[in-house]
């Protein structure tokens, strides 16, 4: 689903101002190497409230090496897996910039 206004840019700067003004979470992180702003949705969110998972643990799974990235069960979403403790955890993600990953939920593998 694309999340930009009709007629709009598609900077990633436009972009995260659209996910700040929807309430979105925003920030720094990495995917794999590359620096990328993380967004998290409402619904990423509290799913992870409840699954008792942490935006910091998101995080550290994304900045896991590319190669351990693949592609997601949906067209346009990507899929990646680790460790965290005793827990292996799934993340679900879009990139609707080069620079902006866009997390849809988060699990225990």
């Amino acid at each position: 689903m694309d999340h930009r206004p009709r007629g709009e840019s598609s900077s990633p700067a436009s972009i995260l101002e659209k996910f700040r003004g929807d309430g979105y979470l925003v920030r720094d992180g990495h995917l794999g190497a590359a620096r990328v702003t993380v967004v998290a949705t409402a619904y990423a969110l509290d799913g992870m409230t409840l699954r008792d998972i942490e935006v910091e643990e998101v995080c550290e799974i994304l900045a896991l090496p590319r190669s351990s990235h693949g592609r997601g069960k949906s067209a346009g979403r990507f899929e990646v897996s680790g460790a965290i403790g005793q827990r292996q955890l799934r993340i679900v993600y879009e990139k609707p910039a080069k620079a902006v990953v866009k997390v849809i939920t988060a699990y225990q593998d």
